[in-house]
C-alpha cells in the first residue's frame, strides 16, 4: 500500500480521503455464542461452510465464516459473515471493554464509552471480530509496531488468548 500511495496525485489522495470519510460504517458480522459450528473449509481468503451439515467443536476459537460461499466470491456488499465464539465470550468481552476486571485497562478508556473513538484513538465497535483480533495478536506480538502502538503492546499483554477472543467478540457485537 506505502509503495502504491507513493504515486497517488495528491488531488486524487485528497479526493479518495474525502470518499471515503463520507462512507458509514455497516455491521457486517453476526456474533454467535456457541460451542459448536458448522463443519468449514477454506475458499480462498475466506471460511465457509463444507456444504455437508456436520458440525464440530468451536473450543477456545473465534471462527468467522461467509454463510454462502457464492456471495463471498461475488463480494456481496450486503452479506453479512458469521463469527462464531465460546459461550460466555460477549459478558467476559463486554466486562475487559468497560473497565469491569481489575489491573486490565478498559478499552473504552481511549476509544470512548461507545467504542466509536475519541480524538486520535480509532473507532473499533462494529468492526469484523477476526479483525479485531488480529490487531490485538499483532499488538502482543510486535508485529504491529510504532510510537502509537506501545500502549496498545501493554494493553493486550496481561490478556490471554480466550479475553482476546473476548474482547475481539464484544467490539465485533456493538453497532459501528
Amino acid at each position: 500500500m506505502i509503495a502504491l500511495a507513493a504515486h497517488v496525485d495528491p488531488a486524487d489522495a485528497t479526493a479518495a480521503t474525502l470518499y471515503f470519510s463520507r462512507l458509514s460504517l455497516r455491521q457486517r458480522s453476526r456474533l454467535i455464542e456457541s460451542a459448536s459450528l458448522p463443519a468449514f473449509k477454506a475458499n480462498g481468503w475466506t471460511y465457509v461452510p463444507d456444504g455437508r451439515g456436520r458440525t464440530e467443536q468451536l473450543g477456545q476459537r473465534l471462527i468467522e465464516m461467509a454463510p454462502d460461499a457464492l456471495r463471498d466470491a461475488r463480494r456481496d456488499d450486503e452479506l453479512q459473515y458469521n463469527a462464531y465464539v465460546p459461550v460466555g465470550s460477549l459478558a467476559r468481552g463486554r466486562a475487559i471493554a468497560t473497565g469491569q476486571v481489575p489491573d486490565d485497562t478498559a478499552c473504552v478508556s481511549c476509544h470512548g464509552e461507545d467504542l466509536r473513538g475519541i480524538a486520535i484513538f480509532p473507532p473499533i465497535a462494529g468492526r469484523s471480530a477476526s479483525y479485531v483480533l488480529r490487531q490485538l495478536y499483532a499488538f502482543r506480538n510486535g508485529t504491529r509496531r510504532s510510537s502509537d502502538t506501545q500502549v496498545m503492546a501493554q494493553v493486550v499483554a496481561p490478556l490471554l488468548p480466550a479475553d482476546l477472543i473476548a474482547v475481539a467478540a464484544y467490539v465485533a457485537s456493538l453497532p459501528p
